[in-house]
């Protein structure tokens, strides 16, 4: 007999990543000062199903460094928009199964990429490069 547990492990062994795109980047440089490399930063979720096979998700980052206090705006503005595409490799793997997995694990596996975009848009700006934190497993998007 087997269990819960190992049925649904097994169903996730069968989505794999077809691709990762950077579907979006804006980059605007405003012109002021850095003092610090303190920012906020804001993300989103959206997903699809494509096809019967495949579900796409995409993550949109912004981030803004914090602006000196006599200054109007902040020095520049950097948003990111990057999606996955999961692919399932067997039919045990049901559309809303590929949804809910899209939605739980597209942050984790679209930041690292995302980090490397905006820590080098920002160096290339002329700015220090703005490193984003790793994120704790606990964090996620909301709904």
């Amino acid at each position: 007999m087997t269990s819960k547990k190992s049925v649904k492990k097994k169903k996730l062994y069968d989505i794999k990543i077809g691709a990762i795109f950077l579907t979006e980047l804006e980059a605007r440089n405003l012109g002021g000062p850095v003092e610090e490399v303190s920012f906020t930063t804001n993300a989103s979720l959206e997903g699809a199903q494509l096809n019967e096979d495949e579900h796409r998700a995409s993550v949109t980052i912004s981030v803004e460094p914090e602006k000196p206090e006599n200054i109007d705006s902040p020095p520049y503005v950097v948003k990111v928009k990057l999606t996955v595409v999961y692919k399932r490799k067997s039919n045990e793997v049901t559309p809303n199964a590929m949804e809910e997995f899209a939605r739980s694990n597209a942050l984790w596996h679209l930041w690292p990429y995302a980090r490397e975009v905006i820590a080098d848009i920002s160096m290339r700006m002329g700015y220090p490069p703005l490193y984003l934190p790793f994120i704790p497993r606990s964090q996620n998007l909301p709904e």
